[in-house]
């Protein structure tokens, strides 16, 4: 091995990167959403995270305002008059752009009365953010019904070229559609209380590409991985870039930048138990 050779693999074991390039992806919903009023992070996107992030600095004895409290329950109600309601999205995206201003500003500390109000405001506004890749989403649908599907090769480039959607709409799929949610026919309850529905028929092209898209991602990603369980867990604790690291873009840049030094990595590294 030469001493480029091993420099590199020493800078590999390092978790280092290799001739990658950085992806630059939109995917921070509350860079994408006229609707998101806070900045906290949005990993863990459910009622209870929300919820969470209210708790946090929920304070009992700050003072509120009696006027905008009472806007607030006006403009829940207006949504939901009556239990059970089930909702369209032209129904809570014309409500949240309605009741903008109502919900802007609300600063860190939150009054526990203010609490559910609150939550159910920037749940609705994460959940309506995903329709902004409705578009993009059936430009790949139509774009994949003409893949081979043999064609490994045009499967990766179809993979690659539309990760940062899929993985929003990965969690998407994870937060809002699994099998833990409470299902009344075509509607989902995502909200704390399983009195207030969605219609998930809104989301039929976003959950068709997620079917297309995130079962075949992750074989791919399995195959052409270049990290060890070990490295991912490190790499993970300790860089701001895990995101950028973690895709199946990257990997595959990494194996073909080894590929030309001539360093070669097996498929499914971690079934080897490299």
């Amino acid at each position: 091995m030469t001493p480029e050779q091993q420099k590199l693999i020493e800078e590999l074991a390092k978790l280092g990167d290799v001739n990658s390039t950085k992806h630059t992806s939109d995917g921070n919903i509350k860079n994408r959403t006229n609707y998101v009023v806070d900045d906290s992070d949005e990993f863990e996107l459910t009622q209870q995270y929300f919820d969470d992030c209210c708790d946090c600095f929920k304070q009992d004895n700050i003072p509120i305002d009696p006027e905008l409290l009472e806007r607030y329950k006006n403009a829940y109600h207006e949504l939901v008059p009556i239990e059970p309601a089930y909702l369209s999205k032209d129904v809570y995206i014309k409500w949240l752009d309605k009741f903008a201003t109502v919900f802007k500003n609300l600063g860190l500390h939150v009054h526990k009365e203010e609490k559910h109000y609150r939550s159910t405001y920037q749940l609705l506004s994460l959940l309506a953010s995903y329709f902004e890749d409705e578009d993009e989403a059936q430009k790949a649908l139509l774009e994949f019904d003409s893949v081979d599907k043999k064609n490994e090769i045009e499967i990766l480039q179809w993979l690659t070229n539309y990760e940062d959607m899929g993985m929003r709409i990965f969690m998407m799929g994870v937060e809002f559609f699994d099998n833990d949610r409470h299902f009344q026919g075509n509607y989902i309850s995502v909200l704390s209380t399983k009195e207030v529905y969605f219609d998930q028929r809104d989301f039929k092209v976003l959950i068709d590409f997620e079917k297309a898209y995130c079962n075949r991602y992750w074989k791919m990603f399995e195959k052409y991985n270049t990290h060890s369980r070990e490295q991912i867990q490190i790499f993970n604790e300790t860089s701001e870039d895990y995101i950028d690291q973690g895709s199946l873009s990257y990997h595959l840049q990494q194996r073909e930048a080894l590929a030309k030094i001539g360093v070669k990595i097996p498929f499914y590294i971690n079934k080897h138990g490299l």
